[in-house]
């Protein structure tokens, strides 16, 4: 973040975006494993239904569409009623009408209205739901992909279902997934492409159930500053926060899958594309990614705005109207900060005050300060005899069982296990040797003591 701080405003600005989370260090075999979870059939699932609650303002489902009877009614003093259909191009039918109005015979004048706020591109930009934790996993997929795609053949002690499901992991596999939209989500109209839904895309705005149609969504109607206005933009650039951090993670996600689909070898490549803003080259459709898919996710993502760097971040600083707001807004910035300087030091001030009136004189300062070296810093307090103060360590100890395992499946497989029961055969390390007793108490009477080995 500091790096595209000090660089705002520079050509560089826009162009690196990192991801939000980096690659994970390398496991122990025994654990990787469990890195298969990420990519489960249900973790997308999980993944897609959250997406929903942040792109529907914390609504587990999805809003219905206006029914034409959610009309306005308006009275005015003469008796005149007015009826209009906001966001409905046919009139009401009279049946609506007289049901409508049957729930108004008890007031003679004014206006009321049954419509409910619709669901539209500004329910969208207000949402302030984070999905962090999500594009966290979402980030995990990608670091593990290959990694989890392989461990079928350098795992060998696999069960079957986890090799099954390393076997099916790849590229491919992983933007199908992407791209899947159940069959309840399929005819939705809050997730389909205006004009026949509620939200227009600068792509084709089909599979938007899928986990990438939310992912676009978002970016186009949340998360990314061109398209939600100035005022979010300068909420994104100035205060920082959640919104800063899944607005980059999810550019760099979205630049990532659109390296797939144009060509990248391998996952590894499609990562430094994303991180750098240099898109790979197209090439014609290889044997790594399907062609249907390929096609299908680049229409997806045609024409996103700001997602790589091109014309539009180097024409932004040619227009004069847009060259003038950023001026005014970075001398609007350093006036808040000078403001906010000058106020630190007036406090300081008064607080240097407050401390210095306590003391009489010089020398019960210097006394206090004397005594105030040999207490910690945090909480100003010590133990009597002034040796050991307030900190401390906490130590957490755990019976391991890996070296039992391992030197049971050794002998098992020297065939010399037989009647050697390992558990019950315990390796004495203890410089002292072990003091075996009658009972668990320390006070109980000792039995025998087993010296070192």
């Amino acid at each position: 973040r500091k790096l595209g701080a000090s660089s705002k405003g520079g050509e560089g600005a826009s162009i690196m975006v990192l991801p939000l989370v980096a690659e994970p260090p390398r496991a122990h075999p025994r654990f990787t494993s469990s890195r298969l979870l990420l990519h489960l059939p249900s973790m997308y699932a999980a993944i897609r239904r959250y997406l929903m609650y942040v792109l529907f303002n914390g609504s587990w489902l999805p809003p219905n569409k206006p029914e034409p009877e959610d009309i306005m009614i308006t009275i005015d003093r003469a008796g005149d009623v007015a009826v209009a259909t906001p966001g409905v191009g046919a009139a009401a039918d009279g049946s609506a009408y007289r049901r409508t109005i049957s729930q108004m015979s008890n007031r003679s004048s004014g206006t009321t209205s049954t419509t409910s706020h619709s669901f539209s591109p500004e329910t969208v930009a207000a949402s302030s739901k984070s999905f962090l934790e999500v594009l966290h996993i979402l980030t995990l997929q990608v670091h593990t992909l290959e990694e989890c795609g392989s461990l079928h053949k350098t795992l060998p002690f696999l069960d079957h279902e986890q090799k099954a499901l390393s076997s099916g992991i790849n590229i491919n596999s992983y933007l199908g997934q992407l791209v899947a939209v159940p069959n309840s989500l399929l005819n939705v109209w809050a997730l389909q492409c205006a004009p026949q839904g509620p939200l227009p895309s600068l792509g084709n705005g089909e599979n938007r159930g899928s986990v990438l149609g939310l992912l676009v969504a978002l970016y186009e109607h949340r998360d990314n500053a061109k398209s939600t206005g100035v005022s979010q933009k300068s909420a994104n650039d100035d205060h920082g926060g959640a919104r800063v951090l899944s607005a980059d993670g999810l550019k760099w996600l979205l630049r990532f899958v659109s390296a797939l689909v144009e060509g990248a070898e391998n996952v590894t490549v499609a990562c430094q594309s994303a991180t750098s803003g240099i898109p790979v080259s197209s090439t014609p459709f290889t044997d790594v990614v399907d062609q249907e898919v390929a096609v299908r996710v680049k229409e997806m993502l045609a024409n996103l705005p700001e997602l790589w760097p091109g014309e539009e971040t180097t024409s932004s600083a040619d227009d004069p109207i847009r060259s003038a707001a950023s001026e005014k807004s970075k001398e609007a910035q350093k006036a808040a900060k000078a403001r906010a300087l000058a106020k630190m030091k007036r406090l300081q001030s008064t607080f240097a005050a407050s401390i210095s009136s306590q003391f009489n004189d010089d020398s019960e300062k210097k006394l206090a300060d004397a005594n105030e070296e040999n207490l910690c810093i945090i909480c100003k307090c010590d133990d009597a005899n002034g040796d050991n103060g307030p900190m401390g360590y906490l130590g957490h100890v755990q019976r391991s069982r890996v070296c039992q395992l391992a030197s049971k499946s050794t002998l098992r497989k020297a065939c010399v296990l037989n009647d050697l029961d390992l558990d019950n055969i315990y390796r004495v390390v203890g410089d002292k040797g072990c003091q075996l007793r009658s009972t668990e108490s320390m006070e109980s009477a000792p039995v025998a003591f087993l010296p070192r080995g």
